[in-house]
């Protein structure tokens, strides 16, 4: 499914331009759906041009700066330096990849940087310059004269209305790089309020067991994993069974204070206490990071928006649109 010309490519000695599986069971979960068939990654899938299809060149080349380094970034640049265009990425940090190369460390999930070596391999053949390491500002940007911007900056996380001030708890992506980096054994119970219902939130669940004592997961819905496909969630089901990860459902947790976290049933209002609870982390809607895009659209630049800056989604939406943009500058 993610590359129709796998054979062909492997007799000619080409599989560093294979378009590898990443084993995420997303094609077999749009089609459980109700949904055509779609891969993560490959955008091609099921259209009759799909074997030996390469993106046709510009009519003129111009001048693209991207901003943000992530897969919906990645594939917007890659698509445009492919048709011609010159092609600079910035990015924040030192590597590309964005919050996919996070979600790739963590328990289960390595096969997700899979789609960033991928989009890496085709940035190198097709000449992108990245400036990696540093956030790019309105003037460096306006220095360089481009003709089109795409924006990939990506969203954030948003802290739970009903926390209070006092209320100690961190978002789950910033926990996460910081157990990554520090892996070391911590006491106490750690609770992970889940409303993004989605693997890479499990995964960092797994993490979290392997680190703190014990680890439940509270959700407002009366089930987890509402965004996974049936069969990779039965993988999850077992994995947090094998680690002993507990799940409350229907709950919502009110209130942190001494290492007691008050919970509440959303069904009823009836409220329970957890007791040495030492970390109190989540994992919710996310809010379009903004201050670039509007900085830009006041200079009257032709932008472009792709992945969760545009609309916070999942790894396919952000590739695919990454791909749209990228065929139409």
């Amino acid at each position: 499914m993610s590359d129709a010309d796998w054979p062909r490519k492997l007799k000619e000695n080409l599989e560093e331009k294979i378009r590898p599986c990443i084993s995420c069971n997303f094609c077999w979960g749009e089609i459980y759906a109700g949904r055509k068939i779609s891969c993560v990654h490959n955008p091609q899938l099921g259209m009759s041009s799909e074997s030996g299809w390469t993106p046709k060149f510009a009519s003129e080349s111009k001048k693209v700066v991207v901003v943000g380094a992530g897969v919906a970034g990645l594939e917007a640049a890659c698509m445009a330096a492919e048709r011609g265009h010159k092609v600079i990425v910035f990015g924040a940090s030192t590597e590309i990849g964005g919050k996919a190369r996070i979600e790739g460390e963590l328990p289960g999930r390595k096969d997700v940087l899979k789609v960033v070596e991928f989009q890496k391999s085709r940035a190198i053949a097709s000449g992108i310059e990245f400036r990696l390491g540093r956030k790019v500002d309105t003037a460096e940007i306006k220095g360089l004269h481009p003709d089109h911007i795409v924006i990939a900056t990506g969203a954030s996380l948003l802290r739970p209305s009903f926390f209070d001030d006092t209320t100690a708890a961190v978002e789950l992506r910033s926990l996460t790089v910081d157990l990554l980096q520090n892996p070391g054994r911590r006491s106490g119970v750690a609770v992970l309020y889940d409303q993004d219902h989605t693997e890479a939130t499990y995964s960092a669940a797994e993490l979290l067991s392997r680190i703190y004592d014990k680890v439940l997961i509270i959700t407002p819905k009366s089930s987890i994993g509402t965004k996974v496909n049936y069969i990779s969630l039965l993988g999850i089901l077992r994995r947090l069974t094998k680690s002993k990860i507990e799940i409350i459902s229907s709950s919502i947790p009110c209130g942190l204070s001494d290492g007691s976290l008050r919970l509440e049933n959303v069904l009823n209002g009836e409220t329970t206490s957890l007791a040495d609870v030492a970390c109190l982390t989540y994992s919710t809607p996310r809010s379009a990071d903004t201050e670039l895009r509007d900085a830009l659209k006041r200079e009257k630049f032709s932008i472009d928006l792709v992945g969760d800056c545009n609309a916070p989604r999942v790894m396919a939406a952000a590739v695919h649109e990454g791909y749209q943009v990228g065929l139409l500058i």
